[in-house]
């Protein structure tokens, strides 16, 4: 059970088991470090060159329709993040020591505004790698002497190195036209190819036509890049776009805002997407889906991890 209290934006966890109450504070106000909330729109410099990127929505992905309101993630929901960004940088320790990560995550949730909310994602986000390598590696030396088992791993990078974008924030009352589940899932998908866009064309030399090839799915840079979110975005988008392919324009543009290009939208979609239910969150399959995507280009397909960090059913 999860109780927010609102006078210090604390979460009390009470957990019975084996008919014992332990209960945990996790008091999010009171910090020993405070990480910087990335502006929306913003890409860091090491945005271009991480191999995978990763779109990552929070309410309904890392947390669930049926947990208490208020700022809160779910530790094993952030375990099987932690999971997807550990194996994307190789399936073994190591793999782990290269200074930088091969992924980089981009939020499109609006925890992005908040920077209490981003503060804590973040700082629960460190956890969880900390505590999935910790896993890994006791899994990894089952066979090896004592001493050595008892050796721990060190990431090379933290959580606040793996935040690379945080996507715009951009006016829905062009998308108000439609039903309003239709209308969020179009937004979500043109602030992420707004962002993916300006990305291609801030190291994109010899290229300033922002509108060439825009349904030609960018960033263009040998990037691999995958959508994670509870809403339904593949298939809203697929069906705005077919209704515009039906309009007698031939750009596939919305009539009241132009810079909206719903091949574009697509594009950028179609087969980056993995949806979660938002009463499960994250689930072991989501997590294999999102990994299939991220090595889809890649010529070693991936190969899952041995031992699943959690059941499904838990």
């Amino acid at each position: 059970l999860i109780f927010s209290t609102r006078r210090d934006s604390s979460l009390l966890r009470v957990d019975c088991r084996n008919s014992e109450l332990h209960i945990q504070n996790l008091v999010m106000t009171t910090t020993t470090r405070t990480t910087r909330l990335l502006q929306p729109g913003q890409a860091t410099a090491t945005a271009s060159s991480v191999a995978h990127l990763l779109f990552l929505d929070i309410d309904g992905v890392l947390n669930t329709s049926v947990m208490p309101g208020g700022c809160r993630v779910h530790p094993i929901l952030m375990r099987r993040l932690a999971r997807i960004i550990l194996e994307s940088n190789g399936n073994d320790n190591s793999k782990l020591s290269s200074s930088s990560s091969s992924i980089g995550i981009v939020l499109s949730s609006s925890w992005r505004l908040e920077e209490q909310y981003y503060s804590h994602f973040v700082q629960q986000l460190d956890q969880a790698l900390a505590a999935a390598a910790e896993q890994q590696n006791d899994d990894d030396d089952k066979d090896t002497t004592a001493a050595t088992a008892s050796s721990s791993v060190s990431l090379p990078w933290t959580a606040p190195e793996l935040m690379v974008g945080s996507t715009p924030q951009m006016p829905i009352r062009d998308f108000l036209n439609t039903n309003k589940a239709r209308a969020i899932a179009l937004h979500r998908a043109y602030e992420i190819a707004s962002w993916l866009r300006h990305l291609r064309k801030a190291t994109t030399t010899g290229n300033d036509d922002d509108d060439a090839k825009r349904d030609d799915p960018p960033p263009c840079l040998g990037q691999q890049w995958v959508i994670l979110d509870d809403l339904d975005v593949l298939s809203h988008v697929v069906t705005e776009h077919g209704n515009h392919q039906n309009d007698d324009d031939d750009d596939n543009t919305d009539d009241r805002n132009p810079s909206i290009h719903y091949a574009e939208l697509r594009a950028v979609v179609e087969g980056h997407f993995v949806k979660t239910d938002p009463e499960a969150g994250l689930t072991e399959r989501n997590a294999e889906q999102v990994l299939e995507l991220f090595w889809r280009g890649n010529n070693n397909h991936h190969q899952p991890h041995q031992q699943p960090l959690e059941q499904e059913d838990e």
